[in-house]
């Protein structure tokens, strides 16, 4: 597996270009790899892609929740929360949190 490594003060990002149909299976095996990983965020484009990331994550015991436009005010701000508080390590967002989000 050959991933770049981008390094910022407390955040690592990696960056690894995909053969078409292998992103989510690519994803799993992060996981796998990086079993200490805390806090992710993954940025898809689409409801649907969102659902076949978080189907893959969860059945791989991963803790992780969907966030997308649609979700009341309350249920992000409890997914935010629990996000921060480490009930769940991986965001699975479209463009409603791509702007940035407060996690202080």
């Amino acid at each position: 597996m050959k991933v770049e490594l981008i390094k910022l003060d407390n955040v690592q990002q990696f960056y690894h270009k995909c053969k078409k149909g292998t992103k989510v299976d690519y994803i799993v095996e992060i996981f796998d790899t990086f079993e200490k990983t805390t806090k992710t965020i993954i940025f898809v484009n689409t409801k649907i892609y969102a659902d076949k990331v978080y189907d893959k994550l969860n059945n791989a015991n991963c803790r992780c929740f969907i966030m997308f436009s649609d979700l009341k005010f309350e249920e992000r701000d409890k997914c935010i929360k629990d996000f921060r508080d480490g009930k769940i390590n991986v965001l699975i967002a479209t463009n409603i949190i791509s702007r940035g989000f407060d996690m202080a």
